[in-house]
């Protein structure tokens, strides 16, 4: 079995390919306009323009879905888990994980 075939299978949650508009917001004062490359269960992997200088992994914060209207979401707690060139890995805190699944399947037949 591949490396990458074994990463994969190890995964807890499938991701699944999304593209919606996200604004992250940190405790640190930090945000970014973002847009989701995959989401899961628990986590959501952002593309960006740029990143900041500041942006670490440990950083906690608010993700909010962008509307077609340019309105939001209230925030959903969440914490930076990797920044890398390819994204930055988003964790959402276990209990507003359901919620912000059922905020972005209702935005997805909404705003299709």
């Amino acid at each position: 079995m591949s490396s990458v075939t074994s990463q994969f299978d190890r995964r807890a949650c499938q991701r699944i390919y999304l593209n919606r508009k996200m604004l992250l917001a940190l405790d640190s004062g930090i945000q970014l306009q973002a847009e989701t490359i995959d989401i899961s269960l628990r986590g959501v992997l952002l593309l960006v323009a740029s990143t900041e200088p500041d942006l670490a992994a440990g950083q906690s914060g608010q993700l909010h879905i962008i509307f077609p209207d340019n309105t939001r979401s209230p925030g959903f707690a969440c914490e930076v888990i990797r920044v890398s060139p390819s994204g930055i890995a988003i964790e959402l805190e276990k209990k507003v994980a359901p919620i912000f699944g059922k905020q972005l399947t209702r935005d997805m037949f909404v705003h299709p």
